[in-house]
Formats: C-alpha cells, sequence, structure tokens
C-alpha cells in the first residue's frame, strides 16, 4: 500500500495543481469560452429544428462589463424565436459551470498511483463523461424552451430529472469529478499493492510437492 508520505506528498501535489488550475486566468477564460462557443454552437445548429428560431453563442464583451475579470469567463446566448420577435439575450458563466469540473477532474487523474497507460484511459472517458455533462446543460434548457421537449412529455420529465440532479446544484460543481473519478478508479485502475519502497510486493512462491 502507498505510505503515509506518499499519501501526504499525493494530496500537497494535487492542492497544488487545483489551485494553479483553479486561478481564473484571464488568457485561459478567452480560450475556454471560445472552445465552448464553438462547440455549443454545432450542437444549437444540431438540436433546433425549428428553422424561425436562432440561437447564438458569442463570448462577453469584456470592456463592456461592469467586473472585467468575470467577463472574460462569460458567453452571451442570443435567442431570436422568429424574425418578427425581440432579440433575448442571456449572460452565461461558462468558468463554474464547466472548466471548474473539468480542472478539478484533469488535476486528480494527475496525482493518481497508476500506469500512464490507465491513467490516460481514465482521463479520456472521464473528461468524455464531463463534456457530456456540460453539453446536456446547455442543450436541455434549449430543447425545453423551443418546445422540443414539452414539460408534459417524457422526454420533458426525463430532461427535468437530469437537469435538476445531475447540473443544477452547485454543489457538483465539484462533486461531479470528484464521482467520476472514483468512480473510473475503481473500475478501470484497481489499486496495486505497493510495499513501504513504493515498489509492488511480489506474490509469495507457491508451495512445492
Amino acid at each position: 500500500m502507498l505510505t503515509k508520505r506518499d499519501l501526504l506528498l499525493r494530496a500537497g501535489s494535487f492542492l497544488l495543481l487545483l489551485a494553479l488550475l483553479l486561478y481564473p486566468w484571464p488568457l485561459v477564460g478567452r480560450l475556454f469560452v471560445q472552445a465552448f462557443d464553438v462547440a455549443a454552437n454545432i450542437g444549437v445548429a444540431a438540436a433546433l429544428n425549428d428553422p424561425e428560431a436562432q440561437a447564438h453563442f458569442a463570448a462577453a464583451d469584456v470592456a463592456a462589463s461592469d467586473e472585467p475579470s468575470a467577463g472574460e469567463w462569460n458567453t452571451v446566448l442570443s435567442i431570436q424565436r422568429g424574425a418578427s420577435d425581440a432579440l433575448t439575450t442571456i449572460s452565461l458563466g461558462v468558468r463554474r459551470l464547466g472548466y471548474v469540473p473539468l480542472a478539478t477532474f484533469v488535476a486528480l487523474v494527475l496525482v493518481t498511483p497508476v500506469e500512464r497507460r490507465r491513467k490516460l484511459a481514465i482521463g479520456t472517458v472521464g473528461i468524455s463523461l464531463l463534456l457530456l455533462r456540460l453539453s446536456l446543460a446547455v442543450a436541455l434548457p434549449l430543447a425545453r424552451a423551443f418546445g422540443t421537449l414539452a414539460n408534459d412529455s417524457p422526454g420533458g420529465w426525463l430532461a427535468s430529472v437530469l437537469y435538476y440532479s445531475l447540473i443544477e446544484p452547485p454543489n457538483l460543481m465539484y462533486a461531479a469529478p470528484v464521482v467520476t473519478w472514483a468512480v473510473l478508479v475503481l473500475f478501470a485502475a484497481p489499486p496495486i499493492a505497493l510495499s513501504a519502497k513504493g515498489f509492488p510486493e511480489a506474490s509469495p512462491p507457491h508451495p512445492t510437492r
């Protein structure tokens, strides 16, 4: 098993990585918002089945924001149901919704004591699951707003359950990546018994007859 010193070193490394990743670096915010907007606009274009409805994500204007540091992590959703309808804009902060869960998961994977191949598999699957959660966070409210999923339909009921149980609670910002990491480590990388020096313990020799 891992020694107490190993555990403390990995815990300290995790906290350091988490602090560096979660700091609201302006450049990271702009790049993440740009990537989010591209992916979200592709998803919106594929999901909307009303030719008159329009929805588009674009990065917030930092110069016009009262809090520039927060504005770099904000995107603006513009919605128009028809050519004659007024344009509605909604500001959306993607840092807590998308970046914090991904950064927390990455920090956990980097300090996980498993071989590189398994670590890569855990990271790939986990990030895919968290990106799926982020996609649902965007797609489900839009689908209900544009009538793609009626509130009284089975699909609308299921969408409500998914949204309010897996996305809407603020504590899931950290809980979602931690649970995802723990489940993947449990199933994809079972713990390896380590000796006090950090090497795998040899299996006892089989008794000879």
